[in-house]
């Protein structure tokens, strides 16, 4: 457990008297975390608010996680743009930490994989890392 108490969501040890965890045993600890993580990787994302922009609709709804300070981020969204592709987004950095802790954990759950920026959800089954020009106009739909 280390620094963290989850390796899934990130709750830190020094966050659970904010969260109603006092005094624990580390066996109740994990079953309070095995019932946390029960929740649908869906119900993370509850409260995020996030940017829709217009354009054509894809097969699979697409959320893409950015940094307002990523050059890689600005040119996937200008791309997303520049072809008219339905999207919506969040810059992950000017959110609230639970926010941040909940978007890392939603990727983890669904994707089993680490947050790294741009990254783009494409629906729930497949999503996109960083940008490449070739690779997004190879998964991503065009009429």
């Amino acid at each position: 457990m280390g620094r963290y108490s989850c390796d899934v969501c990130r709750t830190r040890w020094t966050n659970l008297p904010q969260l109603g965890i006092v005094k624990l045993s580390p066996e109740e600890l994990v079953m309070w975390l095995k019932k946390k993580h029960e929740e649908a990787p869906e119900e993370l994302l509850a409260g995020i608010p996030f940017s829709p922009m217009e354009g054509k609709e894809c097969t699979d709804a697409l959320t893409l996680f950015a940094l307002s300070t990523c050059g890689f981020c600005r040119r996937a969204i200008g791309y997303l743009n520049e072809q008219g592709i339905a999207y919506r987004f969040v810059y992950v950095d000017k959110l609230e930490r639970s926010m941040q802790d909940a978007i890392r954990a939603y990727v983890k759950r669904r994707f089993r994989t680490m947050l790294s920026y741009p990254f783009l959800c494409i629906g729930e089954r497949d999503y996109l890392t960083g940008f490449i020009r070739a690779s997004w106009e190879k998964e991503l739909c065009h009429e």
